[in-house]
């Protein structure tokens, strides 16, 4: 199915154009080649007739009614307000990791085996 705009080649079925997002019109079923032909002609405007004259003359260009992209302003977002954070603010210290030295870790879990056999035996 071809594109009525800009006129490249998109899957069965698709709604939109996938080069330029156009909405892409579903033929009638027994709609043959010439209507689409006609269609994107009805779209595109009837072709101008070459002028007999011996200068060329330069045409207008065409410019579209609807745009196809509004760009945004640079400025679009308020810019932030720096006023309410006091300059001298310090982060809060992340949360510190478990500083336990293994060797003593190690050395408790002795001492607790040893305590606990005791226990058990005595």
């Amino acid at each position: 199915m071809n594109c009525a705009i800009c006129g490249k080649d998109n899957q069965a079925g698709t709604r939109f154009c996938v080069h330029c997002g156009a909405a892409l019109t579903i033929p009638p079923p027994g709609a043959s080649q010439q209507s689409t032909i006609a269609t994107a002609g009805a779209v595109l405007g009837p072709k101008q007739p070459p002028s007999s004259s011996a200068a060329p003359s330069v045409s207008a260009p065409a410019t579209a009614t609807v745009p196809l992209y509004t760009p945004r302003s640079a400025n679009a977002m308020p810019p932030a307000d720096t006023r309410s954070i006091p300059p001298n603010v310090q982060s809060s210290p992340a949360v510190p990791a478990y500083d336990a030295d293994p060797k003593k870790a190690g050395m408790v879990v002795v001492v607790i085996g040893v305590v606990g056999l005791l226990a058990v035996v005595g």
